[in-house]
């Protein structure tokens, strides 16, 4: 936790990011890895091969029961 006025988590990470040494920081936002915790791989390990300065895990939803499923 992190006190202060952001507009994002993106943002709030980015806060933590500058109050903290550290190459790398990752912003789980939410349950997503708790269910497929292998899905940090295929986000941190392209991430850091890329040398991009930000990147977000995304999948599709391919049916309408996806969204309604509870995650928690």
């Amino acid at each position: 936790m992190v006190a202060g006025d952001y507009r994002t988590g993106t943002d709030r990470v980015a806060g933590v990011a500058r109050m903290f040494g550290g190459d790398y920081f990752v912003n789980l936002q939410g349950d997503e890895i708790l269910l497929q915790p292998d899905l940090l791989a295929d986000l941190i390990e392209p991430f850091i091969k890329s040398g991009t300065g930000i990147g977000t895990l995304k999948r599709r939803i391919n049916s309408t029961e996806d969204v309604h499923i509870p995650r928690w």
